[in-house]
């Protein structure tokens, strides 16, 4: 079985890594204190999601941008490589063996009246 699927780059997992801890505003406190995790992350060499391990594999990094209202404190920006183009999305799934069951079933009764009966069944 494989399927694939085109998308742009908005919806992409380079979109995912841009957007840490799900804040995609940058000058939301949401956002900047997710950067800050990920800094500690990486200067700490304790990785514990996927935003520090990807600053450490260099998928991300981060640009600083004047904050207009607080020049002395800086937003923090994750960002990307840069692309253009669709992304293409495929997956190819490849399965072997096989799933078998075989089942066998009996009654009877004698008092009441007699009953007999039974089953079976193999399922591959």
């Amino acid at each position: 079985m494989s399927y694939q699927n085109q998308t742009d780059e908005q919806h992409s997992f380079m979109q995912y890594l841009r957007e840490p801890g799900g804040f995609s505003d940058y000058t939301s406190a949401g956002y900047q204190n997710a950067v800050q995790d990920i800094a500690n992350q990486f200067n700490s060499g304790n990785y514990t999601d996927i935003d520090g391990l990807a600053a450490a594999g260099s998928l991300t990094s981060t640009n600083t941008i004047k904050n207009p209202a607080d020049p002395t404190n800086p937003f923090y920006q994750v960002v990307t490589p840069v692309r253009t183009g669709p992304v293409t999305q495929r997956e190819q799934v490849l399965s072997k063996g096989s799933l078998s069951q075989f089942d066998l079933g009996y009654g009877a009764n004698y008092r009441d009246k007699l009953y007999i009966g039974g089953a079976s069944a193999l399922c591959q």
